[in-house]
């Protein structure tokens, strides 16, 4: 095994199996008999939702903070002083007339659902029906009674009052206050305060800088095939090859106790702060990373490796963070397409979400914090270690070859995530992208930085659209 010239100040990792030693499958069958059980274990859970169907409050934040976003857009966008609120989008309509429907189903038993049924409804001017208001006026919670005063008719006293006692800060709360205020007759102004100027003016930017990233994106795809086609930024090759078969056993078998690493970790940190979520989160990460250090590093079966041989180093740094970056830049049409084509692959499947979606909905900054530590710090690092720096080189063998090789490594790096089927397309795409890289750049550190960007950026979009 090799890991292609190393330069003299390097340390050049012994990974030579001379004489050729015998074939031990031993970590193919780990990796097979892991993913396997990781696959199933989220394909059960993900397929079990529609069974136990029930309503989903952070899908209806999301939908409602879209149409306020859109709405006070449309207001920042109208004539100065307008003091009237935008109409609501037509494109939106739909979308809403969907919720409705969807909260409708759920509103007899569960007050969230009525509460939804009801703004949704006022929004869409359309009545409420008294008996789904009855979960709010049995409720032990004063503001959902208030939410049945509201939209049954019979709120009374200082509006003002009653806006205030409704905001919970959240975009429910936040309707439900500026309903409060319109059915007193009160003027709420263009924006109807459903978007605080912060937010508004960070989604303005976002848009902004969505945009711009399209634009760039383009120019990067046809930067590269012209200089290509010239002869230039040529691929330097992988950081690391298998020789022969029992060197990819060999790898196979560090993968495997990686990740036999990752659910032992998960199985002792489930049980402690709702799921490691606190401050046991920045220990059971570091504790993956270093469990990803060690597999990649520490001689097994006496025979070293190490984390230069991967193509981890701080050779090039600065070369191959540029190279991460214009990636992540450059896959973001990439990913837009595979989402498409997978949710249109499985219309009747559940919608794609990350479970951690659940946990940005209760907020907080140290949810915040660990969130982002693990998804854009902590993943980025073990996950390429794991697929790319030790399954790909193996699997390049085993397949016979480097498409083989990057197909069924990305498919497998798609199929462990909890997102969902719909979203394969998508992650298959990122693991592709990121195995493509390493053959660029000889490194696996553009890679890394690519994932980081990637994960960062979703994370706090789902702030954005989840976090209360």
């Amino acid at each position: 095994m090799t890991a292609g010239p190393t330069p003299p100040d390097e340390p050049r990792f012994d990974l030579s199996l001379d004489p050729p030693q015998p074939r031990n499958r031993l970590g193919w069958y780990l990796v097979i008999a892991i993913s396997a059980f990781m696959v199933a274990v989220q394909l059960g859970t993900y397929l079990q939702r529609p069974a136990k169907e029930q309503f989903r409050r952070t899908e209806a934040e999301m939908v409602l903070r879209m149409a306020a976003v859109q709405q006070a857009l449309l207001a920042s966008a109208g004539p100065q002083g307008k003091a009237s609120p935008a109409p609501l989008p037509p494109a939106l309509r739909p979308e809403l007339e969907n919720l409705r429907d969807r909260a409708l189903r759920f509103a007899e038993k569960d007050p969230e659902a009525a509460r939804v049924y009801a703004i949704v409804s006022r929004e869409l001017g359309r009545p409420v029906s008294p008996r789904m208001l009855r979960p709010l006026a049995e409720s032990k919670d004063e503001r959902m009674r208030l939410l049945a005063a509201l939209y049954a008719g019979e709120a009374g006293g200082n509006p003002e009052e009653l806006a205030r006692r409704l905001d919970d800060g959240t975009i429910l709360g936040r309707y439900a206050a500026a309903h409060a205020r319109e059915s007193a007759g009160k003027a709420t102004g263009a924006d109807r305060g459903l978007v605080p100027p912060s937010q508004l003016a960070a989604w303005i930017a976002i848009a902004l800088v969505a945009a711009g990233v399209l634009m760039l994106s383009v120019a990067l795809w046809i930067g590269y095939l012209v200089a290509r086609s010239r002869g230039a930024l040529r691929p330097l090759g992988p950081p690391l090859r298998a020789e022969n078969a029992a060197v990819s056993d060999h790898l196979a078998l560090r993968a495997g106790l990686l990740f036999v690493a990752f659910l032992v970790l998960d199985a002792l940190f489930s049980f402690s702060e709702n799921g490691g979520l606190g401050i046991a989160s920045y220990l059971r990460g570091l504790l993956l990373i270093g469990a990803a250090v060690a597999v990649a590093s520490v001689p097994i079966q006496g025979r070293r490796l190490g984390l230069g041989a991967i193509g981890v180093g701080w050779r090039g740094l600065g070369r191959n963070v540029l190279w991460g970056l214009a990636a992540a830049v450059a896959n973001v049409p990439v990913l837009i397409v595979a989402m498409i084509f997978g949710l249109a692959l499985f219309p009747n499947l559940p919608t794609p979400e990350h479970p951690i979606t659940e946990e940005i909905a209760k907020g907080g900054w140290a949810v915040a914090g660990a969130v982002l530590f693990l998804g854009a710090v902590v993943a980025p690092i073990v996950e390429e270690i794991w697929f790319r720096g030790l399954l790909l080189p193996a699997m390049v063998r085993s397949m016979g070859g480097v498409f083989g090789g990057v197909f069924f490594s990305s498919l497998l790096f798609a199929m462990v995530h909890p997102t969902g089927v719909p979203a394969w397309p998508a992650l298959a795409a990122i693991g592709a992208m990121a195995a493509l890289l390493t053959f660029q750049t000889r490194s696996l550190v553009p890679s890394i930085v690519m994932h980081a960007v990637h994960n960062g950026t979703l994370l706090v979009l789902n702030f954005l659209l989840f976090g209360s």
